[in-house]
């Protein structure tokens, strides 16, 4: 070890052991303070010295006086001159020039020297910081704090005076005093006993050391003075008398020292005044009984402690309310008194029209009001809101901030509605606010649905961090949040304008609005597509076959990009919960839930050229191997295993295909198997129908004509059918009955029913006359599709028609009628109207030929739009 080193690290030894030599009963505050803080910046000052001696010879032509420096400064209770006997000393390290051989070199000996010679007093935690002067603007609440208190050590004074400079010019006044008052009252809310408490915090606790601090910082803030400067500030500004100083001094000091005492009792940190403690230390500072007073010693010594704290306290809170509750520059014209927004000039709207944005801006950033005059003046101004002020840099500067999602956000948003602020800036959304949606589920007009969207996105950004859903950890990684906000505000618009396709109109009006407000080219083209594609995923959740491989590279081609995935995931869901209470369902969650994961797994793994055997292959030899492990027998998972689809086998879980392998093994002894299931908070119940499959079409349209017949609602229908000796059918419908789970007696009526009509006991349209529900319907059909390009092994029936009760079952029905297998079904109901889709084949399990889909699409309205009619099928046919 170098002679020099050594000497730094015994002169510290030595003075840190006759400071912790002295009798804890003797201790005082802030001497005890001062004589450590002198011991710490002379062990740095020499330390200093000899790193810029090393540096100097490593870069001897390098140094340039002015130019090529460093300050090392105290922050924190270093910096203030407080450092109890086991305090943490805090040191930030200014350069001039960043990745300058000498500064960097000058950096590095200091830090290694600092570490060298602290390293053996393990009772120190030293801390270290490397803060550039540019660092400022990006500096975050805590570390600002700290250097508020900073103090040059060693080195270039000018950077220390630069740093403050640049620290007070990016610091927001008011964000810094109402985050400093709301950190005091979260840490009084978490403590409970407050200021009266039997074991108080020394530092942390309501009328603590911290409760000081904080009214100082605030004040140098506030004026802009530094820490030594503070108290002369409060006399001059007549917030504290010379009285009231004296005071607080004297109470500071009974917790300086007491805090002292603490350390040194303990050997090491404690800021806890512990109940068993106190007849000790009311011993040791003196405390006894006296004709004058026959209390015990601890009880004298606590009230001395009480009567401190309650100064401290009173002159924090003081402090605190004199400069939120009096007058506050804003800057841009306004003033805040009493958290009430003012305008330092009546005329200030008439002269720029577009402060109104910034006023809303600064209500919004401190959740302020407006006080009556500047209402008054607002509504005075209002119709100078034009296309120029709408064209605005500062206009849209302050409105896109307004849409930087926080808890205000909605909140903001509707103050400007109230004050037709709003759709005086965007009318476009001014149209919105009256416009009545066409599809029934809508609760709100289509105005106020946006702005509900807006309040679910940001409770989706709000969720707690430390319980993670993919919902919200998308939300999180959104990295332009004002756009998806944007985006959510427009994503409607469309609907005023056009009598067709509202998102693609929509687009085009987004497009519009983000060139006034000054978008660039990236976030208009994705503030365009977010409002184009805002029902995409939803509908490819809800009307496609999610195992699908056409179905993922719809949705990827539809998205483009993962950030854009994100962005229509977390507006899908929050656009659907908006509508109302019966548009959102656990379901429908599900299933967009799958979509995303399955997207987002594509753009992460590139798998969407990989054919479905190709993985299914794949999926094989893992679920062999896994099932082993469950002690499945090994002929019963090679079987299985080469039975099962591809489909099934590349999207079902493991858990899942256990279970099923359950019910598989059960069909040997039974003609049906059936299990009902319902998830934890899950507001439907699974049903599995495991059974031989029917040498005719129609076994899904059994399964819906019972379930019609006990008036169930079918949400979504997985069908599998699995090859070997003899076919077998595996059906998974989710199941609800008004709006709920099955209960235990509804799903074991419902299964006596199942098992009559798969059995064949009873016949489904028996079951159906007997509940006295009609066993036929006309059904208005808007639209029959049949389509080749949706899947490579099914055709897809898409209709859309009008929702009556037995839907599916009419619709199921009619396509057995035509000789067809239904493998996947997807329900659900927009605009008022049902829309389903069905993947399907013919008995061959090829898809029908092109050339026999239009006939297909006829034939279907026929049977479903007709009077009860011919049950030939078109097998011959397709």
């Amino acid at each position: 070890m170098n002679a020099e080193v050594g000497e730094i690290r015994d002169f510290l030894n030595r003075g840190r052991e006759e400071l912790l030599s002295i009798a804890p009963s003797t201790v005082t505050g802030q001497s005890f303070h001062i004589d450590h803080t002198k011991l710490i910046d002379e062990v740095v000052s020499r330390i200093y010295r000899l790193s810029v001696r090393r540096a100097a010879a490593s870069f001897p032509d390098s140094h340039v006086p002015g130019e090529t420096e460093i300050a090392i400064v105290a922050t924190g209770g270093y910096g203030r001159r407080e450092l109890s006997p086991f305090s943490d000393v805090d040191i930030a390290f200014i350069p001039t020039a960043e990745g300058h051989p000498y500064v960097d070199a000058l950096v590095k000996e200091a830090f290694a020297l600092l570490m060298d010679v602290f390293i053996e007093n393990s009772d120190l935690n030293v801390g270290y910081a490397y803060r550039p002067v540019g660092d400022c603007p990006r500096l975050d609440h805590e570390t600002r704090t700290s250097l508020l208190d900073m103090r040059l050590v060693a080195g270039a004074e000018y950077l220390v005076e630069s740093m403050r400079r640049e620290l007070l010019r990016y610091m927001d006044v008011v964000s810094f005093l109402q985050e400093k008052t709301e950190e005091r009252h979260l840490l009084y809310q978490r403590q409970r006993s407050g200021l009266y408490a039997l074991e108080p915090n020394l530092k942390e606790g309501s009328g603590g050391l911290r409760d000081l601090h904080s009214a100082l910082w605030m004040t140098q803030v506030m004026f802009g003075v530094t820490h030594d400067e503070v108290y002369h500030e409060l006399v001059r500004r007549g917030i504290a008398s010379p009285r009231d100083l004296k005071r607080l001094a004297d109470a500071r000091e009974q917790l300086w020292t007491v805090r002292n005492y603490l350390h040194l009792s303990a050997g090491k940190k404690n800021d806890v005044l512990v109940s068993d403690a106190h007849d000790r230390i009311a011993r040791d500072f003196g405390c006894a009984k006296t004709d004058n007073d026959d209390r015990l010693p601890s009880a004298q010594f606590m009230d001395r402690y009480y009567s401190a704290a309650e100064t401290v306290y009173r002159f924090s809170r003081k402090v605190a309310k004199r400069f939120l509750e009096g007058s506050l520059a804003l800057g841009s014209g306004f003033v805040a008194t009493r958290q009430r927004i003012g305008v330092v000039s009546p005329d200030l709207f008439h002269e720029d029209p577009a402060t109104m944005l910034v006023a809303f801006e600064l209500g919004h950033r401190y959740g302020f009001r407006f006080d009556l005059e500047t209402e008054a003046l607002m509504d005075e101004a209002l119709p100078l809101i034009d296309d120029a002020v709408r064209s605005a840099p500062r206009a849209a500067k302050s409105f896109l901030n307004i849409l930087k999602p926080t808890p205000a956000t909605g909140h903001t948003l509707r103050r400007m509605r109230d004050r037709g602020v709003l759709q005086a800036y965007l009318p476009e959304i001014g149209e919105l606010m009256h416009c009545v949606p066409a599809d029934p589920a809508h609760e709100l007009t289509v105005g106020e649905h946006s702005l509900r969207v807006i309040d679910y996105l940001v409770e989706i950004g709000d969720a707690d961090a430390a319980k993670p859903t993919p919902l919200a950890d998308a939300m999180r990684e959104v990295t332009r949040p004002e756009v998806l906000l944007l985006a959510a505000i427009l994503h409607d618009v469309g609907k005023v304008r056009s009598h067709g396709d509202h998102a693609v109109a929509g687009a085009q009006i987004a497009q519009e609005v983000g060139q006034r407000l000054g978008l660039d080219s990236d976030d208009l083209n994705v503030l365009s597509k977010l409002v184009r594609e805002h029902l995409t995923l939803v509908r490819l959740s809800r009307l496609r076959d999610l195992n699908s491989p056409v179905t993922l590279q719809q949705a990827v081609s539809a998205v483009g990009d993962r950030q854009t995935l994100k962005m229509l995931y977390v507006v899908s869901y929050a656009d659907t919960k908006a509508v109302g209470a019966t548009a959102y369902t656990e379901v429908d969650m599900r299933l967009l839930d799958e979509l995303y994961a399955k997207v987002n797994r594509a753009f992460c793994e590139e798998t969407l050229d990989t054919d479905l055997e190709t993985l299914a292959a794949h999926e094989r030899v893992r679920v062999r191997t896994e099932l082993t492990g469950l002690d499945v027998p090994e002929d019963r998972i090679r079987r299985l295993s080469e039975w099962l689809p591809a489909s099934y086998l590349v999207n079902t879980p493991l858990g899942l295909i256990a279970t099923h392998l359950k019910l598989l093994d059960s069909l040997e002894s039974e003609d049906v198997v059936i299990d009902f299931y319902t998830g934890a908070g899950d507001d439907f119940t699974e049903l599995t129908i495991c059974t031989h499959d029917d040498p005719q079409p129609g076994m899904l349209s059994k399964i819906t004509g019972v379930l019609y017949a006990a008036d169930i609602t079918i949400r979504t229908a997985q069908v599998y059918t699995m090859g070997g000796e003899a076919e077998i059918v595996l059906d998974t419908l989710w199941v609800s009955y008004n709006a709920m789970p099955l209960s235990e007696e509804k799903a074991r009526r419902t299964t006596n029913s199942l098992r009559r009509v798969l059995s064949g006991q009873e016949s489904v349209e028996a079951l159906i006359l007997k509940t006295g529900r009609p066993l036929d319907a006309r059904v208005w059909i808007e639209q029959a599709e049949a389509r080749n390009d949706l899947s490579n092994e099914h055709t897809v029936l898409h209709l859309v028609a009008g929702d009556v009760k037995g839907l599916l079952y009419f619709v199921t029905r009619a396509v057995a009628q035509l000789g067809l297998d239904i493998h996947t079904a997807k329900i659900t109901t927009w605009s008022g109207k049902a829309e389903d889709a069905f993947y399907v084949t013919r008995r061959d399990r090829h898809r029908i030929s092109d050339q026999d889909l239009s006939r297909v699409e006829e034939r279907i309205k026929e049977l479903l739009s007709a009077e009860p009619c011919s049950q030939m099928s078109l097998a011959e046919t397709v």
